[in-house]
């Protein structure tokens, strides 16, 4: 049913669920991509100097992504890791449109912070914006 699916990656283990597992298992995809999103590099580095940070960053987030990437194997499911920068709720909608996947799946960790009250969290955002279905684990 569903052929690609974007799962966004926290580096929180604890936000990297069993459920997901199990959903993932159930779903059967024919790819899956890893989404690894970090804070914009600051502006006033530029150059050689922000690609490189910018490179740095991205291979400290191989170490998010293995155990995902041995599930993703365990299952024959081909998978992408990406690293992007950026607002996390417009740099999801974005990749899940340039990427053309069938659903986005997040896990919403449930706890309410004062600015998530007021903006919206990560979650409700993306759903607000974006065209591709949207599966939320608890």
């Amino acid at each position: 049913m569903f052929e690609k699916i974007l799962i966004p990656v926290s580096p929180d283990p604890n936000e990297r669920s069993e459920k997901t597992f199990d959903v993932l298992r159930k779903l059967n995809p024919k790819e899956i991509v890893f989404l690894h999103i970090l804070p914009p590099v600051p502006k006033i580095i530029g150059g050689e100097d922000r690609k490189k940070l910018s490179d740095e960053e991205g291979k400290d987030a191989s170490d998010i992504f293995k155990e995902l990437n041995d599930f993703a194997s365990s299952l024959n499911i081909s998978y992408k890791d990406l690293v992007e920068h950026g607002a996390p709720d417009a740099v999801i909608v974005q990749v899940a449109e340039r990427e053309k996947t069938d659903l986005i799946i997040m896990v919403s960790s449930g706890r309410d912070s004062i600015s998530e009250m007021l903006i919206g969290s990560y979650t409700e955002r993306v759903l607000r914006n974006t065209q591709t279905m949207l599966l939320v684990i608890k």
